[in-house]
């Protein structure tokens, strides 16, 4: 009896590793695969023969439904007036603008998306990786096109695969919300239109051409793809002044609302024999991004600088500089498509080591503070001497300040704090007697409120 309990026993043991291996190498043939994105997202566009990365929002790494990573994809618009590629810094990169655009130009389409993935097998044999999209409905369904326009690859080792798929495939989906024929047909003079798809990339041991599926039951890569043939063909910049600071400038401008999906502020620079104007640019008509400015090439990539900021109007720092050098600076404001503004007016100037600046300034702890000339400091020097220099208080304060200030300059100069300290008391300072009349109008208010709140207590 005791045997056959111990045999018994055995034999379930045996049973259940059995089953554990056998479905364990199902699992392996049959779900084990899975599709990954770059930490780094590598999505680029292809058009005839030339090819660019789009830009990628930033992401932690995963992706869902609710938060796919996001590409912002240009749209040519070769049929209209302007062309919205010379609104683009993509169209910078090659000789012959029209070909770093995915195209609608009537019933012909152009070019193509690229997808970089890592395929990971984990014991699979082969997989298809394979492209959906999101109908009106909420419902997925798999690409129906042929390998090289969007449909299936098939692949049979770990690493880097490559899916691309045509603009027409994308465009050609039915109850999508992408809609290239109303959107981005070439008829209007200035493009604006955008559009979006939701897509999703997975691997299967099957080919899943035009089936539907739910994305839950793989482990891909979720998208947003937004499109664009939006160009700023009526905004302008205007850059008001440059003024000169140590190995920097500060430039003064009026800009405008670019769009939600606004990106970068751009600076060109060009080294310039004199402090005058560009002779290149005119003042009175900007131009634009891909427009010769001399000879007969475009304006080079490397005469773009980034500048990280994300503001379109007021003050702007432009740094890493050389001293004693002069410079034509104009302005641009680009989107995460790649389309910008025209470039603005162009102003000239030198920057200049801090020693000379003191010199030259006469505003000494401010120029330390600030490092160089603001508008903030041309400001007090008006102030100085349209008001401060009329009486006797003004005379005699002005004095002291010119006995004593000179010798703190070195110690301004060295110290971050004191130099963060004079710039956010000379600010606050400055709004409050360039905009006296709000800052009278907030105490008056406030004023108000105290008084009808006393009243309301003091009531029995």
């Amino acid at each position: 009896m005791t045997l056959v309990v111990k045999n018994d026993v055995i034999n379930s043991v045996r049973y259940l590793i059995t089953t554990f291996l056998v479905f364990s190498y199902l699992s392996s043939e049959s779900f084990a695969a899975y599709l990954e994105e770059f930490s780094e997202p590598t999505i680029t566009a292809v058009a005839t023969s030339a090819s660019y990365d789009l830009y990628v929002d930033p992401y932690s790494g995963t992706t869902s439904e609710s938060s796919p990573i996001t590409a912002y994809v240009p749209i040519g618009n070769s049929g209209g007036d302007p062309d919205n590629y010379e609104y683009t810094f993509h169209a910078i990169t090659t000789t012959d603008s029209n070909v770093n655009f995915l195209n609608k130009n009537g019933t012909i389409y152009s070019g193509s998306l690229r997808f970089n993935f890592n395929v990971v097998l984990d014991g699979a044999v082969s997989q298809y990786i394979s492209l959906a999209w999101e109908n009106d409905s909420g419902e997925w369904e798999v690409f129906n096109a042929d390998p090289g326009e969007g449909g299936p690859v098939q692949t049979s080792s770990n690493g880097t695969n490559t899916f691309t798929i045509s603009f027409e495939k994308l465009c050609s989906v039915s109850n999508a919300p992408l809609d290239c024929d109303d959107s981005f047909e070439n008829t209007s003079n200035n493009p604006s239109a955008t559009e979006e798809l939701m897509v999703f990339a997975f691997v299967d041991d099957d080919n899943k051409t035009g089936a539907d599926i739910n994305p839950s039951d793989y482990t891909g890569v979720f998208y947003k793809l937004k499109f664009s043939n939006k160009i700023y063909s009526s905004s302008r910049i205007y850059l008001n002044s440059l003024s000169k600071g140590d190995t920097k400038l500060y430039a003064s401008f009026d800009g405008f609302d670019i769009t939600d999906d606004y990106l970068k502020t751009y600076v060109y620079l060009r080294e310039n024999s004199t402090t005058e104007e560009d002779p290149n640019i005119s003042t009175s008509s900007y131009t634009m991004l891909s427009e010769p400015t001399t000879g007969a090439s475009r304006l080079s990539l490397s005469s773009l600088t980034d500048i990280d900021s994300t503001q379109t109007s007021g003050s702007l720092t432009i740094p890493n500089l050389t001293n004693d050098v002069n410079y034509s600076v104009r302005i641009v404001f680009c989107d995460k498509y790649g389309f910008c503004s025209r470039l603005s007016n162009a102003k000239s100037e030198r920057p200049e080591p801090l020693e000379a600046l003191l010199e030259g300034q006469a505003c000494y702890l401010l120029t330390a503070g600030f490092e160089g000339g603001h508008e903030v400091i041309d400001f007090f020097r008006v102030f100085r001497d349209k008001v401060l220099s009329k009486f006797f208080f003004g005379q005699a304060f002005t004095q002291l300040y010119y006995n004593t200030a000179p010798s703190l300059t070195d110690t301004i100069a060295k110290s971050s704090f004191l130099k963060s300290s004079i710039r956010f008391s000379a600010s606050i300072l400055y709004s409050v007697f360039k905009y006296w009349w709000v800052w009278l109008t907030l105490l008056i208010t406030t004023l108000i409120v105290f008084i009808k709140r006393g009243e309301q207590y003091g009531r029995p």
